[in-house]
């Protein structure tokens, strides 16, 4: 038995993130190839943020991939002053739980490469 929690054809990958104030996050990396992948913001209770008011997750379709798959993330409070920057709304919380889910991958998944700035 090789598997762990959850289903053997969907990978999950998560971690956590702590921002002091004026910080932002830039993830970028590369979505594989996949039938779904999302990456969503909880807080500690492994709750999702306000998705229904916040833009507090993002699935495949609705980031802006260059053609070879790849991502650029802002994680702020504040959308980013670059459009082919797509956003994660941290609802200027301190800190929380970047998740990310792949349906059916059939290549390798990347680990994000994330990056602390000065908030703009």
């Amino acid at each position: 038995d090789d598997g762990g929690m959850g289903a053997v054809d969907i990978a999950y990958a998560a971690g956590f993130f702590k921002l002091e104030e004026g910080q932002s996050i830039e993830l970028t990396g590369k979505i594989p190839k996949c039938a779904f992948a999302n990456v969503v913001l909880w807080n500690r209770f492994l709750q999702s943020l306000d998705y229904e008011h916040r833009a507090v997750s993002l699935n495949r379709k609705q980031m802006t991939l260059s053609t070879e798959g790849t991502y650029k993330i802002l994680l702020s409070s504040a959308p980013p002053n670059n459009s082919s920057w797509d956003w994660l709304d941290s609802e200027n919380r301190k800190g929380g739980i970047i998740f990310w889910r792949f349906i059916l991958p059939t290549e390798d998944i990347e680990t994000p490469q994330i990056r602390i700035i000065e908030a703009a």
